[in-house]
């Protein structure tokens, strides 16, 4: 699995063979959107239009493993008034006893639980007029009918590359004026940890203008949804020992649970008008205990619309735009070919190139005659052949080309541009808007773009589309009514693009949200938030990486956990001056930049993602400037690693917790053992310290790797970079790992009979959960600069002082209650992150206190005044209050100002074996403290002798024997003092009287 050397480069112009097999999907049909049975301008062909770059992502036999019992032939028995559906790891029943189909059993094999659940109703539709047509208003047509279902070797969805089984059943609603008919089809197929049931509603004559569908409607006792966003799963079972799921699969879908009640709705936009029809799916599973994770990616890696696949792309934005509003063309070439030649000629595969933004008529330079350019129309300037140029520059390195298209119009000017365009023409010829943006659901602008989606296909050579803007925008957790019949339209676009060309890729960004669903429609979609941004410490770039991994935690991990956290986008490796959210040093002949994007490149690839960005800056990376050769060496072997290690890293799971607020974090997958190819069970963890201060991170490797029951438990992890030592851990032990200031590691990990390798956590601060924090000046008015943010264990965040009314002067005053008595023999002060200088401290004092009345200074100096770490060696004292003064700053103003104090532990005092005498005297007109210390052991001791006015060490005081000196104080006058006496690996304190002589 390690970064291998590349292999020989590939001859240039290599054709693929074109994919031709199509995937059935259970398409929704739209209400006055056309299906999938004709082109924008006549039949869909049968392949590919002659020359096209198809991208050869060949469908991998298995893409995962069930983590449990190998669930085996698919057995469909349907006898009398039942059917069952079994293999060996499930069995579901339905019960037609009632008229229409009711699941009344369901059997989780490897722990013989059996579930009875209570069927409330079969479907439900509600209409606009509050009507409701249940299964009682549904009449049989016919018996129910079972047939096999045939294995399609060359389908894109994995499930369908299996045989297997099923059973259907029609009914009629007629209410003698209106009729639909309902045909649903329970199946299993071979190898599957679920049963699937479809819904196929055909409208027979009269218009049903259905608001919603109930499609779920049982109860089940220990059922919860399991995620914060409209089409998560539902699951059955204890926490973390799960053992069933259902859902039905649309990303539009609302479950819904209260007590055992467990309902999953459709929302629905737009009427039902004779002859379309509505199709839906569902699924009830089950995954072994423990397992909730793999076992449900499992049964998402089998059903979702095309099996998980390596990407790999150069990304046109923040290279060719911004700032302008159109890319240059001539430029795109250049990059085509630099990325072409530099990738491929290190024997890494590039896919596709990506055109975003800015490839189409947005009147920069406006034309005179626009009355033949309409919206989506291609640049005349930039594109007059259309992609026809890059298309053939694709070709050379066996690529395709993507192509970003905005469902609602794109951002800024020129989205702007594209509704003046549209607003120009006349009014019969204008495409639908609402809200200032264009409107996918209205039935124009939806021909419009489907159109030019499939005339990209047949005639551009594109095989990816970053569909950017849907709905509502950022941070949506469902769909809002307003734009339901947008997502209805971009549902049905998808469905017919793949099957139009089963291989295209479709990464939906802006508008979706964190429901596995979307992968029965698409191949990821976006991570949220915005495309960049700075959290946490360290410099722009660490910051930057911070932010990205922030939010795929934050809205995935923690929000949406089931979501497969390698079918995100999640922006990509960044490298370019045109980013617009920070401007990062890009000197590639500086070891240190080299450093932070080498880190960058490992933490990126490790997230084991299908879609991966390349947004880099192509000017940056021509072979004539320095570094180029380190940047692609180090690109072409992360990504030939990713590649190589395709089905490892479809499990990647996070570990840690979130880079925002300073917490190691990072990924890990397992994979078992494949006899047919050879393999071994392999893992893989990668972890990134995002602070400028050493942590250690505690590995459980049972936890971090979610080993299934079974799976070998002891490892062998080496660095795949060779940049540390190796270990073993083993399952119920931890190994702990000490992670330098933003350090980024992956470890490789096989099977190992070896002992697990000893360890200790390197220094660890004090648990801050109990401090409070008080500051004598703190802003609150222009910024959130409350002393909190200096414990918070945030290094983004600060304590400033006051300046909303004029500066408070220095000196400042940051005390911490530390809840408790303590011992502290260290402190940390981790300066402001931002690039800021206002109130980074110079001078500083550090004292210590009981009562927070009575203080000692136990620490002073300068700290360095930049953003890298002070660690302030304390005398070791025990401390319920710590406070920091700060008594100058970097540049001279009155403020302070700190992102982040940690304190650690000292040694508990011990008591030296020894007696000690400390008595003052006079010598002509000196005062003098004079010091014994007699060695009560029964060996000899080391003994120091510590006052305020020297040191004298004895370097073996023999038992019964004492060690002596007098120190002269220099002075006719001594207050009265302490003097300590170090031995042993004690300590014992004496007191001295004062003297005037």
């Amino acid at each position: 699995m390690s970064l291998s050397p590349p292999p020989p480069a590939r001859p240039r112009g290599r054709r693929r063979t074109a994919a031709v097999a199509l995937v059935a999907t259970g398409a929704v049909a739209l209400a006055g959107v056309p299906a999938a049975t004709a082109s924008p301008s006549g039949p869909l062909p049968a392949e590919p239009a002659a020359g096209a770059a198809v991208s050869e992502l060949a469908p991998v036999a298995e893409p995962a493993a069930y983590p449990g019992t190998a669930p085996g032939t698919a057995s469909v028995e349907l006898s009398g008034d039942a059917v069952t559906l079994s293999n060996a790891v499930l069995s579901a029943t339905w019960s037609f006893a009632g008229g229409t189909p009711a699941l009344t059993a369901l059997h989780h094999a490897e722990t013989g639980t059996d579930v009875a659940p209570g069927a409330a109703g079969f479907v439900t539709l509600t209409l606009a007029d509050g009507t409701t047509i249940t299964g009682d208003d549904l009449t049989a047509v016919g018996t129910p009918v079972r047939t096999d279902l045939a294995p399609e070797p060359d389908a894109v969805r994995w499930s369908e590359r299996e045989a297997g089984a099923a059973v259907s059943a029609t009914y009629r609603f007629d209410d003698g004026t209106r009729a639909f008919d309902l045909v649903w089809t329970v199946s299993l197929r071979d190898g599957a940890s679920s049963v699937q049931q479809a819904f196929e509603l055909t409208n027979v004559t009269g218009t049903f203008d259905v608001t919603a569908l109930r499609l779920v409607d049982v109860s089940l006792p220990g059922a919860r949804v399991d995620g914060r966003d409209d089409g998560s799963p539902v699951v059955v079972g204890d926490q973390g020992a799960e053992r069933f799921f259902l859902g039905v699969e649309t990303p539009l879908s609302k479950p819904a649970v209260s007590g055992d009640a467990v309902q999953v709705d459709v929302p629905r936009a737009g009427d039902l008008t004779t002859g379309h029809t509505l199709g839906y799916t569902a699924s009830v599973g089950v995954v072994p205990d423990g397992q909730l994770r793999r076992g449900f990616q499992y049964y998402v890696e089998r059903e979702r619309v095309h099996d998980r696949r390596t990407f790999l792309h150069y990304q046109s934005w923040l290279d060719l735009k911004p700032p302008s509003e159109v890319i240059d063309s001539a430029e795109l070439n250049e990059a085509i070919a630099l990325f072409g030649d530099e990738l491929t000629g290190r024997g890494a595969r590039i896919d596709s190139f990506w055109i975003d933004d800015g490839w189409d008529y947005v009147r920069d330079p406006a034309v005179a005659d626009e009355s033949d350019l309409h919206v989506w129309d291609f640049d005349p300037t930039e594109f007059p052949d259309g992609f026809a140029p890059q298309k053939a520059l694709a070709e050379q390195y066996d690529a395709s080309l993507s192509v970003w298209m905005s469902p609602f119009g794109g951002y800024g000017q020129s989205a702007w541009s594209r509704q003046q365009l549209n607003a120009s023409k006349p009014e019969a010829e204008r495409l639908e808007t609402h809200g200032g943006a264009f409107a996918l659901g209205g039935e124009r602008y939806y021909e419009r773009f489907r159109s030019v989606a499939f005339d990209m296909v047949d005639n551009q050579g594109v095989r990816g589309f970053k569909f950017d803007g849907i709905g509502g925008g950022l941070y949506q957790t469902g769909p809002d009514e307003t734009y339901l019949g947008d997502y209805e339209a971009m549902l049905q676009l998808m469905t017919d693009l793949r099957e139009h060309q089963p291989e295209v890729w479709i990464n939906a960004t802006v508008g979706t949200w964190g429901s596995p669903y979307w992968l029965w429609f698409t191949d990821s979609i976006w991570r949220d938030g915005h495309d960049a941004g700075q959290a946490g410490a360290g410099s722009v770039r660490e910051r930057y990486v911070s932010y990205r991994d922030s939010q795929t935690y934050r809205n995935t991990v923690v929000e949406n956990p089931l979501f497969p956290v390698p079918s995100l986008m999640n922006h990509g490796f960044t490298f370019s001056e045109r980013t617009p959210q920070f401007t990062a040093d890009y000197d590639l002949s500086d070891p240190a930049v080299r450093a932070e994007v080498g880190r960058d490149m490992r933490a990126y690839f490790a997230l084991g993602l299908g879609l991966q960005e390349l947004y880099v800056r192509n000017t940056q990376v021509r072979p004539d400037q320095p570094g180029a050769e380190w940047f692609w060496d180090e690109l072409a072997a992360n990504a030939r690693w990713a590649r190589d290690n395709e089905n490892l890293l479809s499990d990647v799971h996070w570990v840690g917790g979130d880079p925002a607020v300073g917490e190691v974090y990072g990924t890990a997958a397992w994979a078992a053992a494949d006899d047919a190819a050879g393999t071994t069970d392999q893992a893989m963890l990668m972890l990134r310290n995002p602070t400028p201060y050493p942590q250690s991170f505690r590995v459980e490797v049972g936890d971090a790797l979610e080993l299934p029951a079974g799976a070998e438990q002891t490892y062998a992890f080496t660095d795949r970079d060779g940049n540390r030592d190796g270990f073993v851990a083993r399952a119920g032990t931890g190994y702990w790992i000490e992670l330098e200031p933003f350090e980024v590691t992956v470890f490789e990990g096989v099977p190992s009979d070896a002992e697990p390798t000893p360890s200790e956590p390197g220094a660890v601060p004090l648990d801050k959960s109990a401090w409070t924090a008080t500051a004598d000046s703190a802003e609150t008015t222009y910024e959130n600069g409350a002393a909190a943010n200096a414990i918070d264990g945030n290094a983004g965040t600060i304590w400033h002082t006051s300046y909303a009314t004029g500066i408070d002067p220095l000196p400042h005053t940051l005390t911490i209650d530390l809840g408790s008595e303590q011992r502290v023999g260290v402190l940390r002060h981790v300066s402001r992150q931002d690039g800021g200088v206002n109130g980074r401290i110079s001078t500083y004092e550090v004292r210590t206190s009981l009562d927070g009345e009575s203080w000692t200074t136990v620490a002073s100096g300068t700290f360095n005044g930049t953003s890298e770490p002070d660690l302030v060696d304390l005398e070791p004292t025990t401390a319920r209050f710590v406070q920091l003064r700060a008594t100058g700053s970097v540049n001279g103003a009155g403020y302070t100002s700190v992102a982040e104090i940690d304190l650690f532990g000292a040694p508990e005092e011990t008591e030296a074996p020894v007696t000690v005498t400390a008595q003052t005297r006079c010598l002509a007109g000196t005062a003098y403290v004079a010091v014994r210390a007699v060695n009560d052991d029964d060996a000899p001791l080391a003994v120091r002798l510590v006052t305020p006015f020297g040191t004298h060490e004895a370097a073996e005081v023999a038992p019964g024997a004492s060690a002596y000196q007098s120190f002269s104080t220099r002075s006719a006058h001594v207050d009265a003092g302490e003097v300590t006496v170090e031995a042993g690996g004690g300590t014992v304190v004496a007191p001295y009287d004062a003297r005037t002589c």
